[in-house]
């Protein structure tokens, strides 16, 4: 949970699933207040992760923290989510962004001191992730950093579900879909599949249309989308997808 220093800015909301969810209210419509909010993040000592569901201007030096683009459907206004990301502390101790979603190679655009930081991290001793799982964690770092090469060879080899649905992610990023599909349907059923449905269907009425989490389905929804652009709704499925993917590594430790 949040810790309260935050109340001063922050008002909770049961409103919103999931939870840890919370509302800067009233409505924000003044740069300088934003400025102000910003300015209170950076202040605070432990790392956190604010997700946008349109990301203002102040979000660019927000250098520390996990963000990323989310859709509700209350009425517009700003919607930031704190909660600590189990693993990977250790991105924003350093200085860097971990930003969500990754829809292209050139969207958002990659982060070549975050590439070299993740290539290079001892994802053991800095994010305390079992050996078994360090490349498949790494691969999904460096993809959502924007290395997909390295990304793709990391994953090259792997023959589990984990490497194979990280793989299918990998090409549907390069706009490789025929291969992102061949992927998704070598993968069975994902153990984190349907949390990434739970979490996804509450912000997005598509995926809520479907019975479950297909990410055949969704790489259909992404190649539609060049066409058009990914809408926030699309992205907000795609960074819920990356996050739940990295705490199913994260619930790993210790294992």
């Amino acid at each position: 949970m949040v810790e309260s220093r935050y109340a001063p800015f922050l008002e909770c909301t049961s409103r919103l699933n999931p939870p840890n969810r919370y509302l800067i209210d009233p409505p924000i419509t003044s740069a300088e207040r934003l400025k102000t909010g910003a300015d209170t993040l950076r202040s605070k000592p432990n790392p956190v992760r604010a997700e946008f569901f349109a990301l203002p201007a102040f979000v660019a030096p927000l250098r520390g923290y996990f963000v990323s683009s989310v859709l509700t459907f209350a009425p517009l206004r700003l919607c930031v989510r704190f909660c600590l990301m189990a693993g990977l502390e250790f991105v924003s101790s350093h200085g860097f962004v971990l930003r969500l979603p990754r829809v292209s190679v050139s969207d958002p655009a990659p982060d070549p001191e975050l590439i070299t930081f993740l290539r290079n991290a001892d994802l053991e001793q800095l994010g305390g992730y079992n050996s078994e799982v360090v490349p498949l964690v790494r691969s999904l770092l460096l993809l959502t950093a924007g290395d997909l090469e390295r990304a793709h060879i990391l994953v090259q080899e792997a023959s589990n579900a984990d490497g194979t649905y990280i793989h299918g992610i990998v090409h549907r990023t390069e706009g490789d879909f025929d291969n992102a599909r061949y992927w998704f349907r070598r993968t069975s059923v994902h153990t984190a599949a349907p949390e990434i449905y739970r979490r996804a269907a509450v912000n997005s009425p598509r995926v809520a249309s479907c019975a479950t989490w297909d990410p055949v389905w969704v790489t259909d929804w992404v190649e539609a989308s060049k066409r058009t652009g990914a809408d926030e709704e699309l992205r907000a499925v795609l960074a819920i997808e990356a996050e739940v993917l990295l705490e199913h590594f994260a619930s790993q430790m210790g294992e």
